[in-house]
């Protein structure tokens, strides 16, 4: 009996100490500090270029609107047609542009008489593409104008 508790012992204590050094290993744990640091670095990095993409986006998008804009005020012709029969219209002109700024497909938003509508297609397509960053546009590919016809 002696002997068997002896025995029982000697095994407790020696699966205790392995326990022991298996579980603490100094190097394990700096790797696993590294490791997290890394990965919150990578996530930071990632986290920074995905907020920077977002920002250029914007800004993109709101210089191609306004260019736009600005084109389409300096080229559309209120012709005698629309004066004589006083036509006034406010739309939403959608533009599709490509990944160089270029205008792909335009389209209106609602419903439009179709002398407006005439005018305005006429004016945008000799639109040249938009000048963002030598033609790489980053922008949302659809933009929406709004452009108003008014005898005023």
């Amino acid at each position: 009996m002696k002997n068997l508790l002896i025995a029982i012992l000697f095994v407790s204590f020696s699966s205790l100490s392995i326990a022991q050094t298996v579980s603490y290993t100094p190097v394990n744990e700096a790797n696993l500090f590294e490791t997290k640091e890394k990965s919150t670095e990578a996530k930071l990095k990632e986290e920074k270029a995905k907020l920077e993409a977002a920002i250029m986006s914007q800004m993109h998008t709101k210089i191609a609107q306004q260019q736009l804009q600005k084109y389409l005020a300096e080229h559309l012709v209120y012709t005698e047609t629309l004066k004589a029969n006083c036509i006034e219209d406010n739309v939403v002109l959608v533009i599709s542009l490509d990944e160089k700024g270029q205008v792909v497909e335009t389209a209106f938003k609602d419903k439009v008489h179709p002398e407006v509508s005439k005018q305005i297609l006429s004016a945008i397509k000799e639109a040249k593409n938009i000048s963002i960053n030598n033609n790489n546009y980053k922008g949302q590919q659809q933009i929406e104008i709004p452009v108003t016809f008014s005898l005023r």
